[in-house]
């Protein structure tokens, strides 16, 4: 890649699901030949997830797994010695402050997450994430961003091959199922309540939650399975959380073809269309 001229290390901090592990893997394909190595928090299976969603293996690359704790410490001590580049996928608010004050010298790459949303809650937080952007390369992979605090807009970090997400083998015909991955807590969060499942079911769709196995070897063979059975997903947030964040939601209905379902009444889902969100069907609330 021009301009680089250190190994990279990617360092995980924050999840282990779906779509983190869909991010790291974007990361290494961004990065490809300069990667030397992706920690990531024990229980997280990106090795699993390359083979199984994407149909390739990370070949020579170095996984580490460890427990968060020493994750940050090793974090600190590389960033501290600058051997490498440092590529944070995910990490606290908090982290960052510290990795700003050790940070010199653009060897650390921080992408963003629900975190940055901060700047919508609080002028305070605007100004430090607006410090933050001084002292370390912020990345966004959301196109739907127009504020003011810098950051590199990444446009194809979730994005999959073709052949990762090839559905011609798929035999079920065509229906009305509504696909729905996040827990309980956060599908609320998310505009997802009872009421919005009602509206649904109005309209003629049909509602399943994916259940993971709890077989971890099996969690992405799962989900692809998951994936081949739903028709659509539902794009119906609560607030403008979306133009400050990735969103797994979109991304997968790009990556797998599936239309967004949303209401007539959502401004929020209003505004990402003016901004160039698109496959979303609107349906009445009525």
């Amino acid at each position: 890649m021009e301009g680089v001229s250190k190994p990279i290390v990617i360092y995980e901090l924050m999840s282990c699901d779906h779509s983190h592990n869909q991010y790291l893997f974007g990361l290494w394909r961004k990065h490809k030949g300069y990667v030397k190595t992706i920690y990531a928090p024990i229980g997280n299976l990106v090795e699993s997830y390359a083979a199984t969603i994407v149909g390739q293996g990370v070949g020579a690359l170095t996984v580490v797994y460890r427990n968060r704790v020493l994750l940050i410490m090793m974090a600190l001590i590389d960033v501290c010695r600058k051997n490498h580049k440092v590529v944070i996928a995910g990490c606290s608010t908090y982290f960052m402050v510290l990795l700003a004050l050790i940070a010199r010298d653009g060897t650390v790459e921080v992408h963003l997450h629900g975190q940055f949303y901060g700047i919508r809650q609080s002028k305070w937080k605007k100004v430090i994430w607006r410090w933050l952007s001084t002292k370390l390369e912020l990345h966004l992979a959301c196109s739907f961003y127009r504020d003011d605090v810098r950051v590199t807009i990444e446009e194809d970090i979730l994005l999959l091959e073709s052949h990762a997400v090839d559905t011609s083998s798929d035999q079920r015909t065509p229906g009305r199922r509504v696909g729905i991955i996040a827990g309980h807590g956060r599908l609320i969060w998310k505009g997802f309540d009872e009421k919005t499942v009602k509206s649904l079911e109005r309209n003629g769709y049909e509602v399943i939650r994916y259940v993971s196995s709890g077989d971890p070897t099996k969690e992405w063979s799962d989900y692809r399975d998951f994936i081949s059975q739903v028709d659509y997903f539902v794009l119906n947030p609560v607030n403008d959380y979306y133009q400050y964040s990735p969103s797994g939601t979109i991304s997968d209905s790009i990556n797998f073809k599936k239309p967004m379902l949303t209401f007539s009444s959502n401004n929020y889902v209003w505004t990402l269309r003016k901004l160039g969100c698109k496959g979303i069907i609107v349906l009445s609330n009525e």
